[in-house]
């Protein structure tokens, strides 16, 4: 009923058009990216300030019409947003007096890409229409590799919007996709998770694999072989024949061992020393196939990760053992975070955008006192725990480890070994391993201040070469200046009116 309203009272302004009053599209068509923030401007005469200004943003393309701002007669109206822009727009109300109809949206979806309408009222009435197109370059490309008994099998994944298509070259540039089979699924995000595999002979060469997609910058690896393969899987495969020669060397000895006591008139004798030597040995991993020790190595993997998230939500189960620190911590999350947790455009944004998307970092920038400490003690107690509560959506992580930046002295895996309390139970190398690779992590570093040079150095090093793992990191402005280029978003707590209690 509203909208039919809405669409009437589109009629009913623009059969009042005034050849003096007329509005214009700074930009006919635009494009953002996934996660991140647009502007969408339109211009109008200022006119007289005593007359009422009504401004109407809406998303006419696709269809059905949504409506996305509405500021009539000089009042903002916010029952208006659809429930899918809600939080997420903002009139920049300062600018009207300058003839600017400026509307911003934050943490971008998908979904937001279409023909956006601005209509304004002010005496006479008129619109126009700019397009915006929402598009998630394929930034993070892991890649793994493993053996089969057809040779050495290269695998590359990513994801983005819209769908791109998977080159592999050699080389010497030669084109060999049509080796490879691809796999495609859809993300909770809308994005594409895209899938690459191929099997190349274990030859001296060099892979490159490359995601290609309309409109987006193309993102490759390079694949180095024999180099990259993994050192435990050729050690594994090369001790076959070895291990082949030595058992046929011991059978030959004994053999003749044998025979020779036995033209001495001692076959009794020898038979009876003889048969442990003859008894069966279990040499059975020598005979196991390549795809074999690599699915032994992988459950190993698996285990290990198995047995880091059992120690690591015996960690985080204390967060929640405090009933009345529980009942804070919700009505911090639903209540006070909602009201202070922004961009650094000063838009609003939900909860849910703290949680990095899969090999993404995102900065938390708050003062002294505005709940940065509460955010990363939120996100691991509802990990932790069980129950459904998961305001963030940090349950789809696999790990979730968070480290106190402030008083450190080591690295950065180090510190994780020492404050989780972790020595002799996992090497820093295992945790590193773990953390840098497909494992679906989430990594919480809460009161960063650059200036601890091995810390500085290990988390550097890190960021640029994980490929899964999130990561978080709160700290005060102006603290993390020296990694600027690995944030891809930045978001602010603001103070104004907090309620966080000791807990934050």
């Amino acid at each position: 009923m509203e909208r039919a309203l809405f669409l009437i009272l589109q009629v009913v302004l623009w059969a009042r058009v005034s050849a003096l009053f007329t509005v214009e599209v700074t930009h006919p068509s635009q494009q953002a990216e996934f996660g991140g923030n647009v502007t969408m401007e339109c211009t109008f005469p200022p006119g007289d300030t005593e007359q009422s200004l009504s401004v109407f943003w809406s998303r006419v393309h696709p269809q059905p019409t949504v409506e996305v701002y509405r500021l009539q007669n000089g009042l903002e109206d916010l029952r208006v947003p659809d429930p899918q822009y809600r939080s997420r727009v903002r009139l920049m109300k300062e600018e009207l007096k300058d003839g600017r109809a400026v509307l911003q949206i934050s943490n971008l979806r998908i979904t937001d890409s279409g023909t956006y309408q601005c209509l304004m009222e002010m005496g006479g009435a008129d619109y126009k229409q700019t397009a915006l197109t929402v598009r998630a370059p394929y930034k993070s490309i892991n890649k793994s590799i493993k053996m089969n008994e057809r040779g050495v099998e290269l695998s590359c994944e990513s994801q983005g919007y819209p769908l791109a298509s998977v080159v592999w070259t050699d080389l010497s540039g030669w084109n060999i996709t049509k080796e490879s089979n691809i796999t495609v699924a859809t993300t909770v995000n809308d994005l594409f998770h895209i899938t690459s595999t191929i099997t190349v002979k274990s030859s001296n060469n060099t892979y490159t694999c490359t995601f290609v997609g309309e409109g987006l910058m193309d993102r490759s690896v390079l694949f180095h072989i024999p180099d990259e393969i993994p050192k435990k899987m050729t050690e594994k495969s090369s001790k076959f024949p070895l291990m082949l020669i030595l058992i046929l060397g011991i059978i030959t000895v004994c053999a003749g061992v044998v025979a020779y006591f036995r033209c001495k008139g001692f076959k009794q004798h020898i038979m009876s020393r003889t048969r442990d030597c003859l008894l069966p040995v279990d040499y059975t991993p020598a005979y196991l196939p390549p795809d074999t020790t690599i699915e032994i190595q992988t459950h190993v993997e698996e285990k290990r990760v198995e047995n880091l998230r059992a120690v690591l939500r015996s960690r985080y189960v204390g967060l929640t053992s405090d009933p009345e620190a529980s009942e804070q911590r919700v009505r911090f999350c639903s209540k006070v975070l909602p009201q202070h947790l922004c961009s650094r455009d000063g838009l609003p944004l939900e909860v849910t955008a703290l949680l990095p998307d899969v090999g993404e970092s995102l900065l938390l920038e708050g003062e002294t006192k505005s709940g940065k400490t509460s955010v990363a003690l939120a996100l691991a107690s509802s990990w932790a725990q069980n129950s459904e509560w998961d305001p963030f959506g940090v349950k789809r992580c696999q790990l979730v480890v968070m480290v106190t930046c402030e008083g450190t002295t080591g690295d950065l895996f180090q510190e994780v070994i020492s404050q989780l309390g972790l020595d002799g139970e996992l090497t820093v190398s295992a945790l590193q391993e773990i953390l840098s690779g497909p494992v679906e992590a989430l990594l919480v570093l809460d009161g960063y201040r650059f200036g601890n040079r091995d810390l500085d150095e290990s988390l550097r090093e890190f960021l640029r070469r994980r490929h899964a793992c999130r990561v978080l990191v709160t700290a005060l402005p102006g603290h993390c200046a020296d990694l600027w280029e690995f944030f891809g978003t930045v978001l602010v707590l603001t103070r104004e009116g907090a309620e966080c209690h000791e807990y934050c």
